[in-house]
């Protein structure tokens, strides 16, 4: 990060401020081209029309407002992430340096690294880990190295001190922890410790669960299914993270573009418009910008009579996370039913020589 901030470094701070927004929102752009360049394959026209319903969703999502605000770089994440698929998906090894740049910039997004991993791209994986360890032995050159004992405490604090179960954190843990353990926030639910530790493994579990199943390891799988394959990775990442701040949320863009745009493109009757509606009625639930208030309800008690938040808005900490549990559950039902579609387009070609054993070995077989 320090490597891609330094020319801003030496602007004047409302000069650099003003400018970081504008590459925001030039990369914000840039990435909703992206967006349906990866997970569709259409007309000019219709592209178009894709595009500016893309646009329109990722510049009112709340999350993509919060980062604007705030300055942050979770917008570069979002362009960084895209590109890495969409130069996948075209056979660009390049992938692997996009994606080491993402995670110079928030390790937190390591685990995405697991995607290629698992679908054996062994190329583009020796070269993010390569990449990712230049950029920062690089980064650290520049800023120096006495900075990182710094860096690896304050990633202790973010990741496993008081301040994750601060409602900032949307992640499973952070919910967890401010249901059932004395914290600096907010009341508990109920003083039960080991269900802090509990909940957090077994939607962990699930996660992963779902992940390992629905996510083949053959590449070969058709352009929507490895979009939401993609982003089922994503949002697992998010699920198993002990940190996932609201401003994390401009990621979801992706999972959820992945979702609308599959369904748009597979609309062939009155029942394949509800798929769509689900999706869109999620995608509006987390960009509502409310939402983003809510979670912090209460918290004038801490902040004015230094008193505990009310255990009454313990549930209102987790909104965000809701939200992200929803469109993982969609992008596992969505892909079973890509796969089966897939599956009977298969049978509806199969050449008549053929015996049903030998089609459905070819199906068993077939990612």
């Amino acid at each position: 990060m320090a490597v891609l901030a330094r020319p801003l470094l030496r602007l004047p701070t409302e000069v650099a401020l003003r400018l970081w927004s504008w590459i925001s929102l030039a990369l914000l752009s840039i990435s909703a081209v992206l967006v349906v360049r990866g997970f569709t394959r259409v007309s000019f026209i219709a592209g178009m029309v894709r595009f500016l319903f893309i646009l329109t969703l990722f510049f009112v999502f709340a999350p993509t407002q919060f980062d604007l605000m705030l300055g942050q770089a979770d917008i570069l994440i979002l362009f960084l992430l895209m590109s890495t698929f969409l130069l996948y998906r075209r056979g660009n090894s390049v992938a692997g340096i996009t994606l080491a740049f993402a995670i110079a910039i928030k390790p937190i997004v390591v685990p995405m690294l697991l995607f290629f991993l698992w679908k054996r791209e062994w190329r583009i994986s020796i070269i993010t880990a390569v990449a990712t360890a230049l950029l920062m032995t690089l980064g650290f050159s520049l800023a120096g190295w006495v900075w990182l004992p710094d860096y690896i405490e304050a990633t202790r604090q973010w990741s496993s001190g008081a301040i994750i179960a601060f409602p900032v954190n949307q992640s499973v843990k952070g919910l967890a922890l401010r249901m059932f353990t004395h914290n600096a926030y907010i009341q508990p639910l109920y003083f039960k410790p080991w269900l802090a530790h509990a909940i957090p493994l077994l939607v962990g579990l699930l996660a992963v669960g779902s992940w390992l199943i629905r996510v083949s390891r053959s590449a070969d799988t058709g352009k929507s299914i490895v979009g939401l394959e993609y982003g089922l990775t994503l949002t697992t990442l998010m699920l198993l993270s002990p940190l996932a701040e609201d401003i994390h949320f401009v990621w979801v863009l992706l999972p959820l573009s992945a979702l609308l745009l599959v369904a748009i493109e597979h609309i062939d009757g009155v029942k394949a418009v509800l798929p769509l509606v689900v999706f869109f009625v999620n995608a509006l639930y987390l960009g509502y910008p409310s939402i983003g208030g809510r979670i912090y309800a209460g918290h004038e008690t801490l902040l004015y009579h230094n008193e505990l938040v009310e255990r009454s808005n313990v549930f209102y900490s987790g909104l965000y996370l809701y939200g992200l549990i929803a469109v993982q559950v969609c992008l596992v039902i969505q892909l079973y039913v890509q796969r089966s579609r897939k599956d009977r387009r298969l049978l509806g070609r199969r050449d008549s020589s053929q015996t049903d054993a030998q089609i459905w070995s070819r199906l068993w077989n077939s990612p």
